[in-house]
This record gives structure tokens, C-alpha cells and sequence, in this order.
């Protein structure tokens, strides 16, 4: 992934891309590793038209474009602005201390924020379910009732440290695996599918298959077996506890998807 300058405290990022998970027809995975661990995600609908500046005083945030387009501004202590659109896939960063505002252009814009502290001492939205789940998230009313955005938030137990933007075309899976060294936060942006699980420790427990659509989030503890599967044309989140590419393995393969098929 591609920051700016080291010295930059705000600006565009670029994912990396294994081009074999396009090229392989099931869709594409986009890869950002912040520099900061991450402890909080909201999903934010902006009305269009509205922005509110914003500065953070002592922690970083990450902004996604999952839909829609809008231009992000920012202004630095030093009086430089920089503009930039932004469209499915863009993500900026901003640092302490750098006023940003974000300014929708379409009714159907859809963001992701994530940030290296949690707003207002929120409480961990994971609940415990064991080895995988639901979580459900915050919401402030007020800010659906005044028509300026619907903000829904996430406030983790285990910081995150690589989030990755998923592409997936109808009927394709991803999965069939369990990750030994890093809980997974599985997130749905657009499209619906199927997520099941499968305890490989005990396997006479029977599987369990969630329908997800936008919105629905789930966890994934290491060593629980799982798989998913999109229905229509779907586009989702993966975030996870330590970047895939420092675990040796990042997976180990098992036979999960076949519940998917029985599940019909």
C-alpha cells in the first residue's frame, strides 16, 4: 500500500492488489495496512451536499469510498488545502491536528471510516458468542433525524491492523478455511450472500449459515472453519487482527463451502 511522503499527514492511499484474485473470475481484493492500529469503524450514509469539518486532536482516521462519489477537503494548521474527489475504492488519511471535511455528491454515497481511537469511551460491540457471531452496531439518532448522515459504529475488542476491500460476482465463494493466527471482522457494503460456519474441533456440531446483506457484520475467532458466498453482485469488508501476509500460515484449507450447497 502506497502513503504519500513519510512526512505527509494527510492525503490519498493506494491498495495493493494480487491480481489472481481478479483474474481468478470470483471478483477482487484490495489490500490497505494503516499504520495505526484501528479500534473503531463506522459505516456513514452522508447527505449529499453537507459537510462539517472536522479535526482530530489525538488519533488518525482512514476514509473509504464504498459508494457513490464526494470530494474530501482538507486544511492544514499552515493554511494549505488540498481537494480531492473520491469515488468507489479512494481512502484518505488524516493526521492529528488536520481539518478535513467531506462533501457528498450523490444521493448514494456510502463510506467507511476507520480510526485509531474510539469516540466518546465507547464499548466493544462484540458480544460473547464463542468462536464467531453478529455484532451490532451504535447508532446516533439524531443524526438520522436531522437528515445530515446515518452513522452507524463499531467499537472493536481487538484492534485491527489490515482491512481489505472485497469484489464479489453472483455465485462466487471465497473461504473454505480457517485462519490460526488472526480473528477476522467481516463486514457486507452492498449485495447479499451467505456466510456459514463450521467448527473443525467439533465436527458432529452442526454448521450454521448466516444471510448477510448490507450492513451485517460478523466475527471470526482463529480456528473457526468458514466460507462465503455471494448471491448477486456483492462488495464487502475483511479486517483483520494482524496483516495476512506476517502469518505463516494466514489459512488452512478445509471443506466448508459443500454446507453452503446443502444449505439450498
Amino acid at each position: 500500500m502506497t502513503f504519500g511522503k513519510e512526512d505527509e499527514k494527510y492525503g490519498l492511499i493506494r491498495p495493493t492488489c494480487d491480481i489472481t484474485t481478479v483474474a481468478d473470475g470470483r471478483g477482487g481484493i484490495f489490500t490497505f495496512l494503516p499504520k495505526e492500529l484501528i479500534v473503531e469503524v463506522d459505516l456513514v450514509y452522508p447527505s449529499p451536499g453537507l459537510g462539517k469539518e472536522n479535526v482530530r486532536n489525538d488519533f488518525t482516521e482512514y476514509f473509504l469510498m464504498v459508494d457513490g462519489s464526494g470530494v474530501m477537503v482538507f486544511n492544514d494548521p499552515d493554511g494549505h488545502q488540498e481537494i480531492h474527489h473520491m469515488s468507489k475504492g479512494s481512502c484518505t488519511y488524516c493526521t492529528p491536528g488536520i481539518a478535513y471535511s467531506f462533501y457528498a455528491i450523490e444521493d448514494n454515497a456510502l463510506a467507511l471510516v476507520f480510526r485509531s481511537k474510539a469516540l466518546n469511551d465507547s464499548h466493544s460491540s462484540r458480544r460473547d458468542l464463542g468462536k464467531f457471531g453478529r455484532l451490532d452496531p451504535s447508532c446516533s439518532m439524531e443524526t438520522v433525524i436531522k437528515k445530515r448522515e446515518g452513522t452507524f459504529r463499531w467499537t472493536l475488542d481487538q484492534p485491527l491492523k489490515e482491512f481489505n476491500l472485497l469484489y464479489f460476482r453472483p455465485g462466487k465463494s471465497r473461504g473454505d478455511h480457517f485462519h490460526p493466527h488472526f480473528t477476522e471482522y467481516f463486514l457486507i457494503l452492498d449485495g447479499s450472500g451467505k456466510m456459514v460456519y463450521k467448527d473443525p474441533e467439533n465436527p458432529q456440531n452442526k454448521e450454521v449459515v448466516y444471510h448477510m446483506s448490507r450492513g451485517d457484520f460478523v466475527y471470526t475467532a482463529p480456528g473457526m472453519a468458514h466460507a462465503f458466498h455471494a448471491i448477486d453482485n456483492l462488495i464487502a469488508v475483511s479486517m483483520l487482527t494482524k496483516p495476512w501476509d506476517e502469518c505463516d500460515p494466514p489459512i488452512v484449507r478445509c471443506n466448508v463451502s459443500r454446507h453452503l450447497e446443502e444449505a439450498e
